[in-house]
C-alpha cells in the first residue's frame, strides 16, 4: 500500500467539468439512477469484492460522506468519495470513470483534480492509499500535487 496527501500548495486548477456533489439523502435519492449505472459499468469492468452498492451509498452518506459524481455530454461517466478524518484531514476513496461511455482521454484526472480542490475548501489536507499495483491512479495522483508519505 502507498499512501499520498495533497496540500492547497501542491494542488493544481483543472478546466471546469459538470460535476454534482451529493452529500444528503435527498440528492442520493434524486441520484440512485445513475449511481446504480455507475455501480453496474464498474461491475461489468472489474471484479472487486469491495464494490459498495446502492445501500451501501445511503449508509455512507448517512455517516458524513460525500460523493462526487462526474458527467461528459450529460452521461454519468465516474464518481469518486470523501470522508471527514478530522476537521482537518479526509480521506479520498473509490475513485472510477468508465471506459464504456465515450469520454475525454484525461476526464480521471481533470476529475479527481478538481474535486481534490473542492475538498480543500474546507480541510488542509487529503489523504488516500492506493493499492500498489494501480498504476493509473498512482499515475493521477502524482500528475495533480499529491506527494507521498513517507513512513
Amino acid at each position: 500500500m502507498i499512501q499520498y496527501e495533497l496540500n492547497k500548495i501542491h494542488y493544481k486548477e483543472e478546466p471546469d467539468l459538470h460535476i454534482i456533489q451529493i452529500y444528503n439523502k435527498n440528492w442520493l435519492e434524486s441520484y440512485k439512477d445513475t449511481i446504480q449505472l455507475l455501480i453496474n459499468y464498474f461491475n461489468e469492468e472489474y471484479e472487486w469484492d469491495k464494490m459498495f452498492n446502492l445501500n451501501d451509498a445511503l449508509n455512507r452518506i448517512h455517516e458524513g460522506h460525500t460523493l462526487f459524481l462526474l458527467y461528459s455530454n450529460r452521461r454519468a461517466i465516474g464518481y469518486v468519495w470523501f470522508k471527514e478524518l478530522d476537521k482537518t484531514n479526509c480521506f479520498g476513496y473509490n475513485l472510477y470513470v468508465t471506459k464504456k461511455v465515450d469520454r475525454p482521454k484525461y476526464a480521471a484526472r481533470w476529475f479527481y483534480n478538481k474535486v481534490s480542490g473542492i475538498m480543500l475548501q474546507n480541510y488542509k489536507r487529503i489523504q488516500v492509499e492506493i493499492e500498489d499495483w494501480n498504476n493509473v491512479v498512482i499515475e493521477i495522483v502524482n500528475s495533480i500535487g499529491y506527494t507521498k508519505i513517507l513512513n
